[in-house]
């Protein structure tokens, strides 16, 4: 009896003690010279609560929150590449499970909590969370040493990844039958599954806006309207209910934590402000798979949250864009105040479905035909001196 108490008692500590990083985003700061500046995982809680983690950065939290994989320790001949450590969060006790041999290029836990995959070197790995049975190779076709980012989908195990030169590629739990996502080219980056399984969010272009795509490659979305001045961070978090996606960036210089609509609307609110002290890539976001979707960290002015709905433009010295007719049957005409060297064009529906996509070069003007349902569309319009957005009626 006393045996058994002594046990609970045991066990009461542990699980009083754990960290619980349930519901709770986690982000870390990662100095590139911890010599100068430690490297550190913290996490918030809806209210604002923020706690220190441990030392490290790179931060992937487990399903159910038992294990937290980080990266840790530079290799000594190369300050941007580090060790990969798994955290048990009941005991807060680290464990280096694999030792860097070259850049270390994310990882994921699978749905069992029980081992990791990981993109290292040129290929794709796997390992037991404990470290053994380490660098199993997956099948990463194609591999040119450029296929990382693995992610794994909670309910069957697939293995999402993103390849530089080629585009956006899953393959089955063990590995194999790699197919590229449809609709995906390269420059598509840093893909990300929504909880449900459903979506994909991807960077595309350079670090400036990010999309989201079915599983099955389909209905492309543009979901931030950002300037070439903005950026974002790679590997951005979904809600739990799928509506929204958080990430790191800094838009119209101000570097923080953004809530982003993940409807097409190009809505967008910064909850949290960061010191970018030593740029904006020092930060990264890692999620906590039962996040909040009601996240409200900080107290933002309201002139941060962006309706793109009730803005023309989002960026300073945006282009001014003219419509005409507008209310129109779907033959209009398209105008800027000066000549474009590019001009961007896409429109999206009231569902954030794009039904239009196009550029026009050395123009101030795009005479466009839509084949469309009556509706209200928003039409997005990038130049190289900013962006715009504009309602557009079909009737």
């Amino acid at each position: 009896m006393k045996t058994l108490l002594l046990v609970t008692f045991c066990l009461s500590i542990i699980i009083s003690n754990a960290q619980n990083l349930n519901g709770k985003l986690v982000y870390s700061y990662h100095s590139k010279r911890p010599s100068t500046k430690p490297d550190s995982i913290f996490s918030f809680s809806v209210t604002g609560e923020k706690k220190f983690v441990t030392l490290g950065f790179d931060p992937r939290v487990s399903p159910f929150g038992k294990y937290m994989a980080f990266s840790n320790g530079p290799n000594p001949n190369n300050v941007y590449g580090a060790n990969l450590w798994i955290r048990n969060l009941s005991t807060h006790k680290d464990k280096q499970i694999i030792t860097q041999g070259d850049y270390l290029n994310y990882y994921d836990f699978r749905p069992s909590n029980k081992q990791i995959v990981y993109a290292q070197e040129c290929y794709i790995y796997s390992s037991n969370v404990d470290g053994t049975n380490a660098f199993t190779f997956l099948n990463c076709t194609p591999c040119d040493c450029f296929s990382d980012d693995p992610q794994i989908r909670s309910s069957d195990g697939l293995i999402l990844y993103h390849n530089l030169h080629y585009g956006i590629f899953t393959s089955n739990a063990d590995g194999s039958n790699p197919q590229q996502v449809k609709n995906t080219v390269p420059g598509d980056l840093y893909p990300v599954w929504s909880y449900n399984g459903k979506w994909i969010a991807y960077i595309k272009g350079s670090f400036q806006n990010i999309y989201k795509i079915k599983s099955n490659g389909l209905d492309p979305v543009k979901l931030t309207f950002f300037s070439s001045g903005d950026t974002i961070v790679p590997n951005p978090v979904w809600s739990k209910d799928s509506k929204y996606i958080y990430l790191i960036g800094r838009v119209k210089g101000k570097a923080g934590i953004y809530k982003v609509n993940t409807n097409g609307s190009g809505n967008y609110k910064r909850i949290y402000s960061l010191n970018s002290t030593g740029g904006i890539y020092s930060y990264f976001l890692g999620s906590s798979n039962l996040i909040s979707d009601s996240f409200a960290i900080a107290k933002i002015a309201e002139d941060d949250s962006i309706n793109a709905d009730n803005s023309i433009a989002e960026v300073e010295n945006n282009p001014e864009i003219n419509v005409f007719p507008n209310p129109s049957n779907g033959a209009f005409r398209l105008v800027t105040k000066e000549v474009n060297k590019k001009m961007e064009v896409m429109i999206t529906d009231a569902s954030g479905r794009m039904v239009y996509q196009n550029n026009f070069y050395n123009t101030s003007s795009a005479s466009i035909q839509l084949q469309t349902i009556k509706g209200i569309y928003l039409i997005s319009v990038k130049t190289n001196t900013g962006s715009a957005r504009q309602k557009l009626v079909i009737q």
